[in-house]
């Protein structure tokens, strides 16, 4: 009985020196479970953030470029597929500006085409009267002339007749 006396309070003190290091243990286990889990936590919504942010970055451009402003662009900020998608998008506006600049500079080229059109049309109109004007002046001269041969011939077949009446008389 003596020894369990002597034995008893050593193995008490054992035994709750391993209840301490159980109770230890299971509370270093939760809070290593509660530090994951706000890892976690942390971690899902920043990529929420990131992917939200990014996606309203996108928007915003998309919204930007529908209202004319072809120099919209966005930076990529991450490496995942909104971080490419965001590249894609500034490929997308480069040929977009691309086409708009040469879609207006061939209306430019064919706005001065049709001027030079316009300006040679009005040259050959002029042309077109001037040359009405030379036939209306051609045509006068030579109904002129017919009147002028008519009287002419008129007068040589007076000049005939009276000679013809002086030659009569003569004889």
């Amino acid at each position: 009985l003596e020894l369990a006396r002597a034995v008893i309070p050593e193995v008490d003190k054992r035994l709750t020196a391993r209840e301490d290091d159980v109770r230890f243990q299971r509370n270093a286990v939760f809070a290593l479970i509660i530090v994951l889990l706000l890892a976690l936590v942390y971690g899902f919504i920043g990529a929420y953030l990131s992917i939200v942010r990014g996606i309203d970055d996108l928007s915003l451009a998309a919204r930007s470029m529908a209202g004319g402003d072809l120099s919209a662009r966005v930076r990529p900020t991450s490496r995942d597929e909104v971080g490419a998608l965001a590249t894609h998008f500034n490929e997308m506006a480069d040929s977009f500006a691309l086409l708009i600049g040469n879609t207006v500079a061939d209306a430019g080229d064919l706005t001065r085409s049709a001027e030079q059109v316009h300006d040679s049309s009005a040259q050959i109109e002029s042309a077109a009267e001037k040359q009405n004007e030379a036939v209306a002046r051609t045509a006068s001269a030579v109904q002129q002339l017919t009147v002028s041969v008519h009287e002419v011939a008129e007068n040589a077949r007076e000049t005939d007749r009276v000679t013809a009446r002086a030659d009569e008389a003569a004889h």
